[in-house]
This record gives structure tokens, sequence and C-alpha cells, in this order.
């Protein structure tokens, strides 16, 4: 009973002073697609605290005269409020009115933890499908093995539960054949060049678990020569990886060893081909250029290359090569032979090797007969660029495949493309936020419209405040209102927020220079340069959307055009009630008020009202409420701007009743 003394730091009734009921014991929280991490990490988080038995049963609930009855319930309590705060708010809401953690524990493990086939097909599909793109090697081991992990947590591999424990071995075979595939699959989704000659002989030499795989270099291994089949066939062309392991005098493979590789090499790979291959190992020199298409062992002769679906070429000797990379080769002045054969004259002295006809050096220089040979030979990328309609630097580079010849050194300034292509420079992203309201401002006028509002209005003008990103909007029936209305705003600012506006931010337009208002009040005017919105670009933003909620609203009432102005207005009203990511998803209400915002009155916009009439207007026989649609909300009055649909007035009242389902300009 001494390991239930509240009072003992080791017993789980124990509460810490500084345990806090609104903490959140992990991160990310749980969502309906990653309750397994989250079980994992919460549990070890109890088991920290010791307080794992109140969600796993071990801990029943004690009758209410028993004296521990009271350390439980507070820390069940305790336990339940952490598991709130650690799942998301719509999970934690089905799950709000449970008392015991147990329960709690128990239903998340119900309805999250089933893996059915859908979800296990779909992670099996996401594993195959993974490759290393552009990760590093650790980084894509390291997300490989979340997705691993995941799944041997739907499909665990099983524990003998004989008495006594069977010796057959089978439970080895599975995590061997378990580890198989994990080290395969990680080698499947490899870069071509992260295996080089390192993993073969790795793979030779160590025999290492797949959590060991970045402790030898870059790539896993396993002592299982299948691996090694699928490592040498995935990652490079056969003859490409022998000529690499012979050049590679780093890498130290034994006799034995370099026979296994090529044991592993295709059927069609006859025990001659490999003979002749290997010998062909030695310096060479160049191709020789009598033929059309020619075949090479290594790389290091290709200007540039790609890979091309597996071609079979006959040898002299009765043999095939299976070639996997195309290329081009670029050849000097010492060899550069074109139209030889009508001279009838000697090219050179050859001698045989391995069925080709190698040139050893030749007997004369020729030089190129034809103007068009010769120009090729001796172009640049300034000539280039000027033939083919000053073509870019990037679109150039990837003709090399085409023009051999071409040359990317020149980097000459071309006049003719600046003077034809030059844009405006992009610009960067803004980091600068203020420090509190009002300390920048933001202002801009949206108009003309076509479409005047049913109060006449043509324009609106819109300020925002940096700081909170509260908008205020003003409908205007000329500009030439704004310089009133703005004055009226740094007044507006000044009683009701006992703060001063420090700077105005506006586009060149005549309507904002008031230099006399503004150096009476110590006010700095920003403005944009000549065509440049962009640095005004918040309040340009807004009117975006602005414009996208208004006209939402019109849509869904079916609404007159005329009405932009109330759907403007209203929808102003919703938007510094919502909350975004640029204020830690609080909303510009909370920000600039301190306070959260009211949504009990809110309704659906163009929706059907019945307002009350008043009663010195009404006999007794006359209606005693009027059919109406809802147009927002008035500032400064609690009540609801209204348009008559007999009369087509537009009222405040404050006794209605709505129907949001029914929206009367809809018929």
């Amino acid at each position: 009973m001494a390991l239930h003394d509240p009072l003992l730091p080791s017993s789980p009734y124990y509460l810490h002073p500084n345990e806090n009921p609104a903490l959140v014991l992990v991160s990310p929280v749980l969502s309906s697609s990653n309750y397994h991490s989250w079980s994992r990490a919460m549990t070890m988080v109890f088991l920290s605290k010791n307080k794992l038995q109140f969600v796993d049963g071990t801990i029943t609930v004690p009758p209410r005269t028993d004296p521990l009855y009271s350390a439980w319930e507070q820390c069940n309590t305790m336990v339940l409020s952490w598991l709130h705060h650690s799942i998301s708010p719509s999970i934690m809401n089905s799950v709000l009115w449970l008392d015991f953690a147990y329960d709690v524990w128990c239903d998340l493990r119900e309805r999250f933890s089933q893996g059915d086939v859908f979800p296990i097909s779909a992670l099996q599909e996401e594993i195959n499908a993974f490759k290393q793109d552009d990760r590093s090697v650790t980084d894509y081991f390291t997300e490989l093995k979340i997705l691993w992990d995941e799944l041997m947590n739907f499909r665990p591999i099983p524990v003998c539960s004989c008495s006594p424990s069977c010796s057959c071995g089978v439970f080895v075979t599975l995590q061997k054949y378990h580890d198989n595939d994990y080290v395969i699959r990680f080698l499947k989704g490899l870069h071509d060049r992260c295996c080089s000659t390192h993993c073969a002989t790795i793979l030779l030499q160590r025999n290492l678990r797949p959590n060991h795989l970045l402790i030898h270099g870059n790539v896993p291994s396993v002592a299982n020569l299948g691996i090694l089949l699928i490592l040498v066939m995935r990652s490079m062309a056969i003859h490409l990886h022998v000529d690499i392991l012979a050049s590679d005098h780093s890498v130290t493979l034994t006799q034995d060893q370099l026979q296994q590789l090529l044991a592993l090499l295709p059927a069609s790979t006859s025990p001659p081909h490999v003979t002749n291959i290997a010998s062909s190992l030695q310096p060479n020199p160049s191709p020789s250029s009598g033929s059309t298409d020619h075949i090479t062992h290594s790389l290091s002769f290709f200007a540039s290359f790609h890979s091309v679906k597996p071609i079979y070429i006959n040898l002299p000797n009765g043999t095939k090569v299976c070639a996997r990379i195309s290329g081009t080769v670029i050849f000097n002045n010492s060899l550069c032979i074109t139209n030889a054969l009508p001279s009838l004259k000697m090219i050179g002295i050859a001698r045989v090797l391995h069925g080709l006809y190698i040139l050893d050096s030749p007997a004369q220089t020729f030089s190129i007969s034809t103007p068009i040979a010769l120009s090729a030979n001796t172009t640049s990328c300034s000539l280039w660029h000027h033939r083919l309609g000053h073509l870019s630097d990037s679109r150039l580079k990837l003709l090399f495949p085409y023009i051999p010849s071409l040359s990317m050194s020149n980097n000459a300034t071309c006049k003719a493309c600046h003077l034809a292509k030059q844009k405006k420079i992009s610009f960067s992203v803004s980091t600068s936020v203020s420090n509190k309201i009002f300390e920048l401002v933001h202002v801009d006028i949206w108009g003309p419209t076509d479409v005047i509002s049913i109060t006449g209005h043509r324009y609106f003008l819109t300020i925002v405040d940096d700081f909170s990103r509260f908008t205020w909007i003003i409908l205007l029936k000329a500009k030439s209102e704004v310089r009133t209305h703005i004055q009226n705003f740094f007044t507006l600012v000044e009683t009701q927020f006992s703060s001063k506006i420090k700077v105005i931010r506006s586009n060149n337009g005549c309507e904002f220079v008031i230099p006399t208002f503004y150096a009476s009040k110590g006010v700095i005017h920003q403005t944009t340069c000549v065509e440049t919105p962009q640095q005004n670009g918040l309040v340009e933003r807004k009117h975006q959307h602005i414009l996208n909620v208004a006209r939402a609203l019109l849509f869904h009432s079916h609404l007159l055009k005329h009405f932009w102005g109330h759907a403007v207005l209203h929808a102003v009203f919703l938007i510094n009630r919502t909350p975004t990511p640029l204020l830690a998803n609080l909303t510009p209400f909370d920000k600039l008020y301190q306070t959260k915002p009211s949504f009990q009155h809110i309704c659906i916009f163009g929706c059907l009202f019945f307002a009350t009439t008043l009663t010195a207007h009404h006999h007794k026989l006359d209606p005693r409420a009027r059919d109406c649609v809802f147009l927002g909300f008035p500032p400064h009055v609690k009540g609801y701007i209204l348009f008559d649909l007999s009369t087509h007035a537009i009222f405040i009242s404050r006794n209605v009743y709505f129907h949001e389902s029914v929206f009367p300009f809809s018929h």
C-alpha cells in the first residue's frame, strides 16, 4: 500500500506540483492518419510520468469510500486533460464526455488502430514507389524507415507462443525475409550515382543488418548474393561497372570476389565475352571514326551521354554485347576525317583488337574539304546564339548532343537580347512585420465599376492595418471624397484606440497626396514606384480577397449586381473575423481589439428575414411583419440591415425572424 501513497514520487498517484493540465504532450497531435506514431509517443510520455496504468486499465476505479479515491480522481482528470490537448479538436469533441482516461484510450484504439487491407495496400504502393530523388542517402533512408515501420505496425512479425518454444526456426526465417525485403527496397530506390564500387565491396565483405547501413558508406548491405545482383543490375550498366572496378584503385577486390560479380551478369554474357571485356580495360586510343556507330566500354570517351533501351550488338567473334548508353564523341584536330574514301589515299595504319580496327596513328592529317564541316568545327557559343535567334544559354546547352562542336566558354554580353527581351525584375518576398497596431497603414482605392451600387457608389476606399491585418472599407461616389475620409480615419485612430499612425503607404494617386496634413501629424507618406503596384501588394491582395468573398455572397444569394456595395461591406465584416495563418491562426479582430469576436448573430447573406412593423405605422388589421432580405450589419448599431421586398427600402431593424434556407431572389 506504500506504493500507492500519493505523497511518494514513485507512486502512480503522485502528481508533481508543476504538472500542467493544458500541456500538449506530443506533436503532432492525433489525427485520422497518424494513430500508431501518436500512440507510441503518448505511451512513452505516460511511462515517463508514471501514469500509463491509468490508460491501460491496470489501475481501476477505487470505491468512493476508499482513501485513494480523491488521488485517483485527480490523476484521472489530469490524464484526461492531457489526452484532450493531444488530439485534434474534431476528434476531441467525440470523446469529450467520457469520464475515464482508460475509456478514451480504448475508444481511440478501437477506432484508429484497425488496419484493413486498403491502408496496407496504399502503404505498400507508397514504399514501392519511394525513390531517393534529390534527398541525401541519410534522409532517404530515414523517410523509408518511417514508412517501413508503419507497415510493420499493421503487419508485425508474429511471435512464437508455443510452450515450450518451437525449434523449427520459422520465425528466424521470417525475420531474414523481412530484412532482405527491406534492403532490396532501399537499393532499388537509390540514385545510380550512389551505387559505386564501394557498395559492391561492402556487399561481398560484410554481413550487416539494415540498421547499420549508414556506418560503412552510403549503401546498405546484407550477406546475400541475390541483393548483390539487384545492386549491380539496377545501379550500373554491366560493362561500365566492370570498367569502373578495374579503374578504381581505392577498391580492393580479390579474384574470387570479382568472379562472384561477373557470375551475376545475365546469362547471355558468355565467358569469352567476359574475357574480352576484362582484357580491354587497358588504356585505349580514341575510337575509330570509320563507321557510323561505335561501341566502347568506357564513359570517359563521351562528351555527353544518356540511357537508352538495351540494344544487342553482334561482334565479329560471334558474341553479343548489350549497349545501354548512347552518347556523343568529339574528334580532336588530329583525327577529324570527312569523306576520306573518294580520295583513295591511306588514312592510317590500323591494328585489329577484339574484332575492331584501331588506328594507332594517322599517316597524315587531312584538312576538311567542305565549308560546312570546317564551320561546325570552329563555331563558338556566341555564333550559335546568333544563328538560333538569340537563344538563351540554358536552352543552348540542351543542344549540345545535336551540335558536338558547340563551345560554352563564351559568355559575351548580347545587347540585342537586352533590348528585345528584358523584363521587370521580380519582387522578393517581404519579411518586414510591424510591431504594433497602426505603425504602418496601407490604403488604396478600388473602382470605378460600371455597375453603380443600390446606394449610388462606384468606388470603395480600403484601409488595412499592417500589424493586425484588420480592414476598413468606405464606399465612395467619387475619388474627391478620399482626403476627407483619410483625415477622419486619423481622428478615429487617435480617439478610439489611443494610438497614432506613423506611416501610410499608397500608390501615386493624387487623392492620397495631403502633404500639409501628413506634416502636421508627423506621418511618413510612402508611395510606390510608377507602374509597380506590387510595392503595395498587401492591399492589392486584400482587394482580391474581398471581391472573392463578395462574389460568393452574391452568387449564393442570387442578389443583383447592384447590391455589390453591401456585399463587400459584409465580406470585410467576415474577413475581419476569419483566422489566418499570418496571425498564428488568430483573427484580425483578435489582434486589434485583444478579444474574441462573437458569431452569435451572423446569418447567411441574402436570406429571407421577417421584420416586425413599427406600431406607429400600422392599423389593427395591417400585417405585423414585412418580408425582407438580409444585407449585413450596420456599424455601431445592434440590428440588421434589411431590404424590403415590397417597397425596395433599406432600413435597420432588431425585431426579426429569419429563414437561412430561403433566398427570395433565387425565384
